[in-house]
């Protein structure tokens, strides 16, 4: 890593919230270009994602929309790849490039179905599902094959023209079919890997019969995104004030066992590129970062693993969390 990153330290009271859920269908809308800027101001935009280690054909498939329905051409999608298609457009279809020039624009209040066959209203053949502006074009069939959460449910369109509507996707928390699955991005990424905030937790730190603390708390406002405030949440802290090391790095170090040091049954797994030390408020608080600016570091993964004081819990009277795998977002 050649750039330097820059953060800050604050410490805040805050509650813990639910955990991350998992799953999603094989062929997924990913981002949609409503309001496109520019010289191509007709030129709306949908990104398919193929979410499968396995090629997918669209032979009979069908797209509909407030405007009506429409049949894909024939083109395989590649394992995990991305396709954008093009509406009311003409050119040369590819399998990441589909041409639909008999399809009118989408609306400020639209969705979006796909269907794996003409039965465009039958919920078994749904394969995925997204509204916006509170359209309700095929939500009956969406939230019977569960791939919507209730017709009242709409991603809210960005206001600046020219940004589009993105999915998270892998770096997700709870269920995928509803609007808190999206986001607004003014850096659109059509026809590339989304660029969305997230974090999740891997393995290890500590076992034993006290619960180790822990850095984040898979709450969907708990996301870092590139020159905003972060602010991560930190829990199962001990009943007494603590000081926190945070190691930061961009590199895993494996599981080195820290047994030798008096923390019985801990690992710490982070090649750290800077070490932060702050006070910690008894049971729970929050650790504030200041991310970096520079559009470059979208996407980019930052790992964090913390040691805290913890009186009576090995010898070494310390406890290490798991990794926390940070997405930065742009957006």
């Amino acid at each position: 890593m050649t750039k330097p990153l820059s953060f800050c330290i604050t410490a805040l009271a805050v509650t813990q919230f639910a955990l991350p859920a998992q799953g999603w269908p094989e062929i997924e809308f990913t981002e949609v270009m409503v309001d496109p800027i520019g010289p191509n101001t007709n030129h709306q935009k949908i990104e398919l994602r193929n979410a499968r280690n396995a090629p997918i054909n669209f032979t009979g498939w069908h797209l509909v929309s407030t405007a009506g329905t429409f049949a894909l051409p024939a083109i395989t999608m590649q394992p995990y790849g991305l396709a954008v298609l093009h509406l009311g457009q003409t050119g040369t279809t590819t399998a990441t490039d589909i041409y639909l020039p008999s399809m009118p624009g989408l609306l400020g209040q639209d969705t979006l179905a796909l269907f794996r066959s003409a039965q465009t209203t039958n919920a078994a053949d749904l394969e995925d599902f997204v509204a916006w502006g509170g359209g309700q074009t095929s939500m009956v069939v969406a939230i019977q094959a569960t791939q919507w959460s209730f017709p009242a449910a709409s991603v809210t369109l960005p206001a600046t023209e020219g940004a589009s509507i993105a999915h998270y996707d892998d770096v997700s928390y709870g269920s995928r079919n509803r609007p808190e699955a999206w986001f607004a991005d003014g850096t659109p990424t059509i026809g590339d890997i989304n660029d969305g905030g997230g974090i999740f937790v891997g393995a290890h730190g500590c076992y034993g019969p006290t619960q180790m603390p822990a850095l984040g708390s898979g709450a969907e406002d708990n996301r870092p995104w590139l020159g905003e405030p972060w602010l991560l949440t930190v829990y199962d802290l001990p009943p007494t004030p603590s000081l926190m090391f945070v190691a930061i790095g961009t590199q895993p170090l494996g599981s080195l066992p820290l047994g030798q040091f008096g923390l019985t049954n801990c690992w710490f797994e982070v090649n750290p590129y800077a070490i932060l030390a702050t006070q910690m408020p008894p049971d729970s608080g929050v650790l504030g970062l200041a991310l970096p600016t520079d559009p470059a570091f979208a996407s980019f993964e930052l790992l964090l693993q913390a040691l805290v004081t913890y009186p009576g819990a090995n010898p070494a009277n310390m406890m290490a969390t798991r990794v926390t795998h940070a997405h930065l977002g742009s957006r």
